[in-house]
This record gives structure tokens, C-alpha cells and sequence, in this order.
């Protein structure tokens, strides 16, 4: 069983994921993985880019729009996807929740809907494929779909500090001996916790970066 307190408080919910989230940041400082230190700066204050959006913050959502078909305008209406071929349809009704876990957390309290506006391009491409003309639409996304991404991050922030405090002890000062280790044990350290974003689908360390084919280059793609 965990001795520390910010391990307990975590696995109890007595404290917001937010808290721990900045805990861990003073932590893994010592660990200088630049990759872990980037995934939690990004979930602390959000993800600028939607290519750095990790697979469990990719939530799928509803795809309606405004679309003037045989003459008759369509106003917010599902759009049928008919004719798309499912790779792209996986893309198109995608929601990157880049939003910090901070903001995800009262967003889902307020019961408030995501929304991603498709860009021109979209737009221009979806009209060509199901012969409608398709002139504004966007992806909705239900609270219920971007519950699942607190779960996973509270997983790996325990996960990760179990391991550390087998290998250093009680964290509750956020302070720990990193220098104590040898090079070689530090390489094994930083292996595991590599390994366990790995097993939650999240690449990190080595310069690897999470691979999410875009939506521009599917279409791309099907174009050419």
C-alpha cells in the first residue's frame, strides 16, 4: 500500500487532478525526461497543436451542418456520410479535446458540449464527395465522451508515482534523490515510466511523438 499522502489524496479524489498534475511537474523535474515533462505541461495548460493531442484525448462526435441540396437550403442538420469512405469519416467526426485538464473537468461539471468547426477545406471536399453544398459544419461532442480522458490521466500520474516512490520513498516533499541513483539505474527508471504511457497509448520518450493522420492528409490522400 502507498505511504505517500499525494499517492492517497490522488487515489481517494480528495484532491483535483489539476494539483496533481502540477505535483508531478515539480517531481519529474529531476527525472529530465523532456518528452514526460512536455505531456505535462501540455495537461496542465492545454495542447496547442492537435498533432501532440494524445489517442485517449481523440473523442468522436456527431457531424452536422448547413448544406443546400437540390435546391432546398439545409439548415443544422446531420450531414449523411454516405458516400465517404470510412477512413475519412473516422477523421472528420474526430474531436481533439486540447483543452487543460482543468478546463475538461468544468466544462464537464457545466455539462457543455465540444464543438470543432471544420475548416474550408473540409467543407470544399465533403461537398465535391456527397454532391451536396456543404457551407458551414461542425463536429459535436457529448460530455459523456470526454469523461473517459480524466481516468486515464489520473492512471498514469498514479501509476507513475508508485513506481517512484518503490524507488525513492515517501514524495510528499516533491523532492527526490535522483542523483543517488547510478546513470544506468536512472536509464531503467525512466524506461519504466516510458513503459507505462506505452501501455496507456502514449508514446513518449526517444523523440517519439503519438502518429495521428490528419483529416487534410486523408483527404490528401484520396485526392491525389
Amino acid at each position: 500500500m502507498a505511504n505517500s499522502k499525494i499517492i492517497k489524496e490522488l487515489a481517494n479524489s480528495s484532491i483535483d487532478l489539476h494539483t496533481s498534475l502540477k505535483r508531478a511537474k515539480v517531481i519529474f523535474q529531476k527525472v529530465g525526461s523532456t518528452e514526460l515533462n512536455k505531456w505535462l505541461k501540455n495537461e496542465i495548460e492545454g495542447y496547442k497543436n492537435l498533432e501532440d493531442v494524445p489517442s485517449y484525448r481523440k473523442v468522436k462526435g456527431c457531424l452536422r451542418g448547413s448544406y443546400i441540396e437540390k435546391g432546398v437550403n439545409c439548415k443544422n442538420l446531420l450531414i449523411p456520410l454516405d458516400k465517404v469512405d470510412e477512413e475519412i469519416i473516422e477523421g472528420l467526426t474526430c474531436n481533439g479535446a486540447k483543452q487543460s485538464i482543468y478546463a475538461l473537468q468544468e466544462a464537464i461539471k457545466a455539462k457543455q458540449s465540444f464543438v470543432r468547426r471544420l475548416e474550408p477545406y473540409e467543407c470544399q471536399w465533403l461537398s465535391a464527395k456527397t454532391g451536396r453544398m456543404i457551407y458551414d459544419a461542425e463536429v459535436e461532442t457529448d460530455t459523456s465522451e470526454v469523461m473517459d480522458i480524466i481516468p486515464v490521466v489520473e492512471n498514469l500520474l498514479l501509476e507513475t508515482f508508485l513506481l517512484l516512490e518503490k524507488e525513492f520513498g515517501i514524495l510528499d516533499n516533491l523532492d527526490i534523490d535522483w542523483d543517488s541513483k547510478t546513470e544506468d539505474e536512472q536509464k531503467v527508471i525512466v524506461e519504466k515510466i516510458i513503459i507505462i504511457f506505452q501501455d496507456n497509448s502514449v508514446s513518449v520518450g526517444n523523440g517519439n511523438k503519438i502518429k495521428n493522420s490528419t483529416v487534410a492528409s486523408n483527404i490528401s490522400n484520396k485526392a491525389s
